[in-house]
């Protein structure tokens, strides 16, 4: 992981345990976490990948009766503004591990989101908000 993929807060996951941590001071060598020891490399931690389960604790919702997005996960943003999240389920859509950014029912941009933290860095940056995650 490269120490610019990541924020304060970002929830990541440490190689060697499979623990999963949330970020908290950061520096050019690695990370501290929040109220623990010990700190972490950033060649140390891996992104925590993206399924139905996590993204379902952030809030997200389940979208059902739509034939192409069927079974994805959803955020409303606000009333016209979604954010759909395609996990790469091995049917072979072509969205696959992407997020697809639509305001009023158009697509305005699709972004490369397998992992929690790229989640919460775009879900940032579309709302100036953090995404919640339990």
């Amino acid at each position: 992981m490269e120490a610019n993929e990541l924020r304060i807060g970002n929830v990541v996951k440490v190689s060697a345990s499979g623990e999963i941590i949330k970020a908290g001071d950061m520096n050019c060598l690695g990370i501290d976490i929040f109220d623990q020891e010990p700190k972490y490399y950033y060649n140390e931690l891996e992104g925590v990948e993206l399924n139905d389960e996590i993204l379902l604790k952030c809030g997200a919702n389940k979208l059902s009766g739509h034939e192409e997005l069927n079974d994805h996960i959803h955020f409303a943003l606000n009333e016209s503004t979604a954010l759909f999240i395609c996990i790469d389920d091995g049917r072979g859509y072509p969205n696959d591990g992407k997020a697809l950014y639509l305001v009023g029912g158009a697509p305005m941009g699709s972004f490369l989101c397998k992992y929690l933290h790229q989640l919460q860095n775009l879900y940032f940056a579309l709302t100036n908000k953090e995404l919640q995650w339990q």
